[in-house]
């Protein structure tokens, strides 16, 4: 088992930071935080995220829904100011030096439970305490930081090159007759394309700024780069 550490924890929200920038969400942007709270509940909550491939008993789903909470749980914390930079102290007194936690929560089902009512309301300090938990316990289960930075490259996978601007249209036209995602647009940051939609028809939910979508000729799978399986003990 590879223990989780506090600079693990640092590293995660590091990397998540980083690459909603390369994506051009800023965490200075505050308008993005319904959408983090939006793909949070999402990413926990879904069908086929955390939650349900807990009760199913899928591991490999179960992890990535644990990376995809990281991901979106991570930077609506770093929105709400409540992130972890400079928290090293706060951290410490969570993970002790066998790299397990100091919550008081008796076992794994109270800490969703807790999760699934923090989301509910939308109790950022609530989600915050717990998913840490979360995190802790899980790695138990599995590779956690092995799983992240895979994921982490696939996501890094979802933009178009502006070297190939001329395939943005069709990808678009691909993402759109799939008949999850409407009102669909692309924007450039620097030297990539990146496309959004405003819509999430499955979620039912709405992002203003718009929800990143991957381009389906471009973009790397999990399971392209090996699967998940390789991180579940």
């Amino acid at each position: 088992m590879k223990k989780l550490t506090v600079e693990d924890l640092l590293y995660f929200q590091e990397e998540v930071i980083k690459w909603n920038e390369n994506f051009d969400n800023l965490v200075s942007d505050k308008s993005l935080i319904n959408t983090y709270i939006n793909l949070s509940k999402e990413e926990f909550n879904g069908e086929g995220e955390y939650l349900d491939s807990y009760n199913k008993s899928d591991m490999e789903g179960r992890l990535d829904g644990l990376v995809d909470s990281i991901f979106t749980g991570f930077m609506w914390m770093a929105l709400g100011d409540d992130g972890f930079t400079g928290e090293e102290l706060w951290l410490n007194q969570l993970i002790d030096r066998e790299g397990t936690s100091n919550f008081v929560t008796t076992n794994i089902n109270t800490t969703i439970e807790e999760i699934v009512e923090a989301l509910e309301i939308e109790y950022l300090n609530g989600y915050k305490v717990n998913l840490i938990d979360l995190i802790i316990r899980e790695q138990l289960n599995f590779d956690i930081r092995g799983g992240f930075d895979l994921v982490l490259k696939s996501n890094y996978s979802k933009s178009i090159p502006v070297a190939h601007s001329d395939k943005v249209e069709k990808e678009l036209i691909a993402i759109e007759s799939k008949g999850r995602y409407a009102d669909l647009f692309s924007e450039v940051n620097g030297e990539c394309i990146i496309l959004r939609a405003h819509k999430d028809l499955e979620e039912g939910t709405y992002f203003p700024k718009g929800k990143i979508v991957k381009a389906p000729n471009f973009f790397l799978s999990v399971e392209d780069l090996g699967g998940l399986s390789q991180f579940v003990y």
